[in-house]
Formats: C-alpha cells, sequence, structure tokens
C-alpha cells in the first residue's frame, strides 16, 4: 500500500508538470484562440486512453482490472481539468474579478498588487480574503513573464488558472486516499472517484482566477488527514492537518469551520489518552499543532483587524438593493421544496436554495450554448445521485456507528449547516453558489459507495447496477459536455 501512494504521488506531481507544460506550449502559440483545436485533442485523448485502457486489459488479464479502471478514471478527470483550463479565458466563467487593473480592487488587482511585492492597501470589495491564492498566482505569472517575455497584464493573468487547475487536480488524488482510508473496496472505490473525477463543477474550478480550488483543495486534505491522525496519531498526520488548517485559512477564512469537527475528534483522542494516563504525547503535539495552524490562519486576519477593524468572521456585504437579493422570500419559498425548472442557476432571479445547488454542482452560476438534452439529463442523473447518497448517509450510520463515518458526516453536517446559516444571514443569489460547499460532493460519494459495497450481489443486484449505470452515464454526459462548451 505504501508503494502505491507513493506511485499516486508522483503521478499527482507530474500530472501538474504536464499541466504548466501544456499551458506554456498552448499560451505562446496560436492554439491558445483556438478552443474548437483544443477540444478535439480532449476528445482525441479520450478515446486513445479508453482504448488503451482496453487494450490492456486484453493483453494482460493477469492485471487487477479495478487498478486499470482506477487510473482511467484518474487519467480522464485530470484530462478534463486540464483541457478546460485551457481552452477558457480567465475573464470567462470568473467570480469578482474586476478590472485588470492596480485602480481596481477585484481579485486581479490583488494579484497585481502582489506582482508588484505589496499586499493590497485596504480590505475592501476582495482585498480582505487572506492572500495565499493570490501570491502563488503572482509567482505563476511571475514565471510565465520571465519565460515567455510577454509583459501586458492581461495575458500574464492566464497563468493565474494553473494554481486553481493544480489544486483540483491535487483534490482528486486526495479524493482517492480518502477512499483507501475508509477501506472501501476496489470497486466501490471507482464509484466515488468517479462521482469525484467527473463532477463539471471542478472543472469550472480548475479554469477560474480566485481562491475557490485552492480552499477546496485543503478542505479535502482536512478530512483525510483528520480520519488518518484520528485512527493513528502519527506526527506526520499532525503536521500535515497542521498545515492544510493554516494554509487552508491563509487562502479563505471559511476554511477554519472545519476546525469545529477536528477539534472535537482532538478533544475525543486526549481525553481517552488521558484515561489511560498517556495524554502528555497529545499534548505535545496540540502544540506543535497550534505553533504551525494559528500563525499561518491568523496573521492576515489579526493584520486587517489591527489595520481596518475587520471582525475574523467578516464577509463582504452586498447592498439589499442589489439585483442578486432575494431576501423578500419567506423562508418556506428559499427552503422549502423545489418550484424552479429551469435548466442553469439565475442569480438575479434565483431563490429556492435546493434548485440552486442541484443545478450549480453542476454548471455554477452558468448558462452554455449547447442544447438542454444533456444538461437535462445530468441533472436527472445528479439529482438521482444525491437521493440516493442522502439515504446512503443514514443508512450506513445505522449499520456503522464507527467514528470515521460519524466524523465524515460530522463534517458534513457542518458545512451544511454553516451554508445554510450564511443563507439565512446574507440572502443574495450568488450566496447560494455550490462552490461553498464543494466536499459535500465527496462525502456523499463515499457514503453512496460504502452503501453499494454492503449490498450482497446475489440479492437486489438491481441496485448495484443502477448506481454503476447512473455512475457511468454521469461520466460520459459530463465528458461531452466538458468537450462541447463555448464561450
Amino acid at each position: 500500500m505504501k508503494k502505491q501512494e507513493n506511485v499516486e504521488r508522483i503521478a499527482a506531481a507530474g500530472s501538474c508538470l504536464l499541466m504548466l507544460i501544456a499551458f506554456y506550449a498552448v499560451f505562446t502559440t496560436v492554439l491558445a484562440t483556438h478552443t474548437l483545436t483544443i477540444q478535439l485533442l480532449m476528445q482525441v485523448g479520450v478515446l486513445i486512453m479508453v482504448g488503451a485502457a482496453v487494450w490492456i486489459m486484453l493483453t494482460h488479464p493477469e492485471l487487477d482490472r479495478s487498478e486499470i479502471f482506477l487510473w482511467l478514471i484518474l487519467v480522464l478527470g485530470i484530462l478534463m481539468r486540464v483541457g478546460y483550463m485551457l481552452y477558457t479565458p480567465a475573464y470567462v466563467r470568473g467570480h469578482d474579478l474586476g478590472k485588470c487593473s492596480l485602480d481596481s480592487n477585484g481579485h486581479v488587482a490583488y494579484i497585481l498588487h502582489l506582482l508588484q511585492g505589496e499586499l493590497p492597501p485596504n480590505n475592501s470589495y476582495q482585498f480582505y480574503h487572506p492572500p495565499l491564492f493570490h501570491a502563488l498566482s503572482a509567482i505563476a505569472m511571475a514565471c510565465y513573464r520571465a519565460l515567455s517575455g510577454f509583459s501586458d497584464p492581461g495575458q500574464l493573468l492566464e497563468a493565474a488558472k494553473t494554481v486553481s487547475c493544480a489544486a483540483s487536480i491535487v483534490t482528486l488524488f486526495y479524493a482517492r486516499n480518502l477512499c483507501r482510508q475508509l477501506r472501501l473496496s476496489d470497486e466501490a472505490t471507482l464509484i466515488a472517484v468517479s462521482l469525484a473525477a467527473f463532477l463539471p463543477n471542478h472543472y469550472l474550478l480548475a479554469g477560474r482566477v480566485n481562491n475557490d480550488s485552492l480552499a477546496v483543495m485543503f478542505m479535502t486534505a482536512i478530512l483525510y488527514y483528520t480520519l488518518r491522525w484520528y485512527k493513528r496519531q502519527e506526527w506526520g498526520a499532525l503536521v500535515k492537518l497542521a498545515l492544510c488548517f493554516g494554509l487552508g485559512m491563509m487562502t479563505k477564512i471559511s476554511v477554519g469551520v472545519f476546525a469545529l469537527v477536528t477539534g472535537c475528534v482532538m478533544i475525543l483522542v486526549l481525553y481517552r489518552r488521558l484515561r489511560e494516563k498517556n495524554g502528555l504525547p497529545i499534548i505535545r503535539q496540540f502544540v506543535v499543532f497550534g505553533l504551525i495552524a494559528f500563525p499561518l490562519g491568523l496573521w492576515y486576519p489579526i493584520r486587517n483587524l489591527i489595520l481596518f477593524q475587520q471582525p475574523f468572521n467578516y464577509v463582504l456585504r452586498i447592498s439589499e438593493e442589489s439585483e442578486v437579493y432575494c431576501g423578500g422570500y419567506s423562508l418556506w419559498e428559499r427552503f422549502g421544496l423545489i418550484k424552479n425548472f429551469e435548466i442553469y442557476d439565475h442569480p438575479f432571479e434565483d431563490y429556492n436554495v435546493w434548485s440552486y445547488l442541484l443545478k450549480g454542482s453542476l454548471f455554477g452560476e452558468f448558462s452554455f450554448n449547447m442544447g438542454k438534452v444533456i444538461p437535462g439529463l445530468l441533472i436527472l442523473i445528479n439529482l438521482l445521485l444525491i437521493l440516493l447518497s442522502l439515504a446512503a448517509m443514514a443508512l450506513v450510520l445505522i449499520r456503522h456507528r464507527t467514528a470515521q463515518w460519524t466524523v465524515l458526516i460530522c463534517f458534513w453536517l457542518v458545512l451544511m449547516g454553516s451554508y445554510i446559516n450564511f443563507n439565512i444571514q446574507y440572502p443574495f443569489g450568488c450566496t447560494m453558489d455550490f462552490r461553498y460547499v464543494v466536499p459535500t460532493a465527496l462525502i456523499g460519494a463515499v457514503f453512496l459507495a460504502k452503501w453499494w459495497e454492503e449490498i450482497p450481489q446475489n440479492r437486489k443486484c438491481l441496485f448495484r447496477k443502477g448506481v454503476v449505470g447512473l455512475t457511468g452515464l454521469y461520466a460520459i454526459f459530463s465528458l461531452v459536455l466538458c468537450c462541447n462548451l463555448t464561450w
């Protein structure tokens, strides 16, 4: 197993390196403006990868088919992330970018300030965010400038997408690690990893210039390292968990919401060790955890508190006069049954949270010019998978009251509870976006995979085949969608 983990680490690092090479090859040539050519290459790549997997299975029947399918899923998931990032300009399907100028105060201006070696001069608009994503983006832009000779900020900005794309790739490998930590069977792992690899929203995150993708990566890593540390209180897992919290909160302060669960897990372990009269080693780990996580995660909020009197839980407040304000609708209309059956979300018109999440988990807040058949089928499949995963959460917890599954559902509850409270406190269309709760999709996927795994093959096979069929269709439609988007 250790050897397999090392191979996957090398694969993740190699994928990020190949992504950077592909970015440079595309954006320093005419391919940068040839969207259809890149999409055609993606389609050819999909066919080659599928064909290679089939050939390997036919010519080497002794090899583990589950392992071949797993690597095929990982490769296709990476291909889609990289391809979408390459053919989608930075200003397409973005959030809060602002003008490409220091005079603005969106994410782009934030990066440009750091590119000049300075922090933002105030905390207006997007400047209130911690700086890790923007600093990494500035480094990527500086490297791109040095290698390409380009100086136009608009051209250099495209390099910032590589940070989000790399984070999305790493997130996929953490999803696989989470399945291993939960000891899912090989077949169940294929289901969970497929749902993570082919979720279209991950492609949108991979091509976006803001801190969402990096925050999702750290939150997914926190899920994994919390469970790993709980099972075996090793220093390596503890330090990595502390780094994930510290760097995660240096990316987006909302990552800290997971501390509610991880903190309870740590207190529980300490309580057990104290009863065994062996609490000192855990106390030492807590001290090291605090020395790593707190300075990294809190230095920027403290800076803003001192300079601008910005509260630690500060969120930019939009005017109630804005067109995205939906506070005029009742809580029942906003949190009750879904009534809007439009294909895509509309931030200026929609108000029902569950409808927004259902569609936003696939397409974000955007509409695509590709007809309604494939998007409509994806929404239907997505709805069925969500309902099955919710049922799986209840059934798995009834049958497995183990700490790992309980901790995992607590992460889901904390994230969803925070999201619901956020939407009550800030009733705006953009507040309902799925990008604030992306890890819930992975949690639901592993619960569904666990439920599927426990149904005997000789009983209720229709359910097992149905889940596999839904997952397969989900993957196919997602691939078709990603390879044909226009802007």
